[in-house]
């Protein structure tokens, strides 16, 4: 009998899941939480209260697999963005919010069609979406940090180096998997999995608490029955073994025990590889290295004869790895039955809500004081003071950050920074344009003309190819403010914060940074 218990987990700090173990090079980090950090997690706290057979099922033998954690949008569970979709290039495949996908503009270059080209197709990478079009990239930040000398209490010589992470705030969602496990070892396996945690890399460092909350079972998704094809959509990394043993980034039909005479269509399939090692803390080594095929890729095949129902459900899980969230696959997604996505509506997938306890409580946070606006119910002017307040505090956070990632010291001033005439220009344009909330985004945010462009300051580089500006017109549109009527009330007190003492005080770093220590 299979079970599934899903797990709702908020990141309370940045965490840093590295995905290269090169210690050369740019530090890059996992924008998901690989299931082996919850194997880990589970096995440290209870594998020693198991017997050698009751450990050997629940964390070798892939009976009871801790799967990937994705992130956790709209109340829906997300999905890997499928490498068979395409955009003409130049064309914005994304609606006026950058929050969804538009289905008319995304295609798959494999399927007919009638009509010319448009353009040269562009694929789509990275992110994730959900099955109604709602797309998330998780959020990455940077911070240098140096080793400290212990003899001399500062910092030692040539130890400079910078960790990329996962932003605290963030909620994902990961599944726990069982076959023919007993009840009380899966019980014992969600306890373990339960509660406050520490994940990733430099966890006595500042980094890696989560919180992970058990949540009501998700409903399972149907499988459609194509008689002639076979559409996999992987949606975690997929290690396959030939039939002498040996890594296979091929997949070919008989390592899906799919009927003799079946085909993979390789020009219909869209598939990245890659490799890796991963290092086995408790070992202190790194384990064998895995070639596997990414998460995204698409695989087709056409059959011989039609699958039976248990011949198809059996494909939701393949490979080697099951145990860490390795080998889980998407059969037969209607998104991708045809050359354009068919997005369900949301209100098909109904919001989880956490299993025995409570609701989660709803944050104020300022989209949700915007909302309250629109209803009518609060103050105009407190709501606009209220979210220009939370807006300079992210600001003030990423001027933070580039002070980390260029190195500089207390009482050393940042190389440029919007001043006294920057903020100036926006509170003036904030009252020229105050009723016209479309006009005054395009003459703040224009990237030719706008007065918060990268220039004049607002250039300050905060991280890896982003800028102050940018940041700041992320913050304002992740609030809901472009083209609303609060826009200008918003950009003026605002503006009024950043002419305060408070903003010069963090521009000339004349309050001391906290001391970063490596882990």
């Amino acid at each position: 009998m299979k079970r599934e218990q899903s797990f709702l987990v908020k990141l309370t700090q940045d965490v840093i899941i590295s995905a290269s173990s090169a210690s050369e090079g740019h530090h890059r980090s996992l924008d998901y939480l690989p299931g082996s950090l919850f194997l880990g997690l589970a096995a440290t706290r209870g594998y020693t209260e198991l017997s050698p057979d009751d450990s050997w099922t629940v964390f070798h033998s892939g009976k009871v697999r801790f799967l990937d954690a994705l992130p956790y949008m709209e109340g829906q569970p997300s999905h890997p963005m499928p490498l068979s979709f395409h955009s003409y290039k130049g064309e914005q495949a994304l609606n006026d919010k950058k929050t969804m996908l538009e289905a008319d503009k995304v295609f798959d270059p494999s399927m007919p069609f009638d009509g010319a080209q448009a353009g040269q197709p562009s694929q789509l990478r990275g992110g994730y979406i959900t099955l109604a079009g709602s797309i998330n990239q998780p959020k990455l930040n940077y911070r240098m940090k140096t080793a400290i000398d212990p003899s001399q209490g500062r910092a030692a010589k040539s130890q400079l180096f910078g960790y990329q992470a996962l932003e605290a705030g963030q909620q994902f969602l990961f599944t726990l998997q069982a076959d023919s496990v007993s009840d009380k070892l899966f019980e014992k396996s969600v306890k373990w999995l339960t509660g406050a945690a520490q994940l990733g890399r430099s966890r006595t460092a500042q980094y890696g608490g989560v919180t992970i909350t058990p949540l009501k079972a998700l409903k399972p998704s149907s499988i459609s029955n194509q008689p002639k094809t076979l559409t996999l959509w992987l949606q975690s990394d997929l290690a396959l073994v030939d039939s002498l043993g040996q890594p296979s980034l091929t997949p070919h039909p008989y390592l899906f025990d799919l009927p003799p005479g079946s085909r993979w269509s390789i020009e219909s399939s869209f598939i990245r590889t890659r490799r890796y090692s991963q290092y086995n803390a408790k070992r202190r080594c790194f384990d064998t290295e895995r070639h596997v095929i990414n998460r995204g890729s698409v695989l087709r095949f056409e059959l011989s004869q039609p699958l039976t129902d248990e011949a198809l459900t059996g494909l939701t899980v393949q490979g080697l790895y099951q145990e860490s969230g390795l080998g889980q696959m998407s059969v037969n997604s209607p998104i991708l039955a045809h050359r354009h996505p068919s997005f369900s509506k949301l209100a098909s997938n109904p919001k989880l809500s956490t299993k025995g306890e409570a609701p989660l409580a709803q944050p104020q946070t300022p989209l949700i004081n915007l909302l309250a606006l629109r209803s009518g119910s609060t103050d105009q002017h407190k709501h606009a003071s209220e979210l220009a307040a939370r807006l300079f505090e992210s600001i003030v956070d990423a001027v933070q950050e580039s002070r980390q990632w260029l190195g500089l010291v207390s009482n050393q001033p940042l190389p440029s920074s919007p001043g006294r005439s920057q903020w100036g220009s926006v509170k003036a344009l904030s009252s020229d344009y105050r009723s016209d909330p479309s006009q005054l985004w395009k003459v703040i945010f224009s990237p030719e003309s706008g007065a918060i462009r990268p220039r004049s300051g607002w250039d300050l580089s905060i991280g890896p190819q982003q800028t102050l500006a940018s940041r700041v017109q992320q913050l304002c549109e992740q609030q809901g403010l472009e083209g609303h009527a609060l826009l200008a009330d918003v950009l003026g007190e605002l503006a009024t914060l950043g002419l305060s003492e408070r903003w010069q005080e963090k521009i000339m770093g004349t309050k001391p940074q906290v001391q970063e220590v490596s882990s």
